[in-house]
Parts: structure tokens; sequence; C-alpha cells
């Protein structure tokens, strides 16, 4: 299993942060990987789940995803699967009276080592690392700096 854990202060609210993640017509541009999102359900928690195509390293996964927690503006807890097994965890703190979050994203996942290989596991580690990145600083500039 590996874990990458990132935060980063976007001067907006929770709520505005929240919304904007929570928004499956947003994802295609929040993860620059991700497209084809469909059978979009709203779940019984409020949440969402939903079929996607990832691509990484060149190669087109094809996933699905469930929010298992879904606590507006606070926390929302994902699990996708498919391609790769993993778990998203965002924490929205309010910060300024609440006209600052601080959000922490938290992803902890699997890769198949048995079926790609160790050099396989480091260079998934770092993709993801850069994607995850990309999806923070991708939010500090849609939402404020």
């Amino acid at each position: 299993m590996v874990r990458l854990s990132k935060n980063l202060i976007i001067a907006a609210a929770p709520e505005k942060v929240f919304d904007l993640i929570c928004d499956t017509a947003n994802l295609p541009q929040i993860w620059r990987n991700l497209s084809n999102i469909r059978n979009l359900k709203i779940i019984a928690n409020g949440g969402h789940s939903f079929q996607f195509d990832y691509a990484m390293a060149g190669v087109r996964l094809e996933g699905s995803s469930v929010d298992l927690e879904y606590v507006r503006p606070r926390r929302l807890v994902t699990q996708t699967t498919g391609g790769l097994t993993s778990t998203l965890t965002w924490t929205f703190e309010p910060l300024m009276n609440g006209a600052q979050t601080r959000l922490l994203l938290d992803i902890v996942y699997e890769v198949p080592v048995p079926l790609l290989g160790k050099l396989a596991e480091i260079v998934v580690a770092k993709i993801n690392e850069t994607d995850i990145v990309y999806v923070l600083n991708y939010l500090k500039l849609k939402l404020g700096s």
C-alpha cells in the first residue's frame, strides 16, 4: 500500500471548496487524466457513485467510485476500484472565520505489484504524487489563492 498526503490553504469557504470537489461535472478538470464519467447516481448518504476512465502512464483504466462518507462541508471519503484500488479522504478545515479552508487530501492505494512489479509501483507512486499536486493547485487557482 502507498499513502500520499498533501494539504494547502485556499482563500474560499469550506462549503465552496467542498461543492466544487463534489460536483462530478468538475472532476475531469480537477483530475487531469480522468474522463468519461458515467452511470452517475446519488446515494443514500448524499454522495455519489459512478464509473470512469482514467489514463495512467498511457494505459487506460476503467474504474468505479463511491462516496463512503459525505459530510458537507467537513469531510469526504471516496473509494475507487478497478485498475487501482484507493481511498481518498478529503478534510475541509475552516480558517479565518470560515473565509479560508485548509484542504487536506490523504490517498491510500494499492498497486497490483505481483502483476506490474516493484518498479511499476514506484513509477505509479510518482505519477500519483504529481497528479495530487496538480489537483490541489487547480483548486487553489479555481477558488482563490
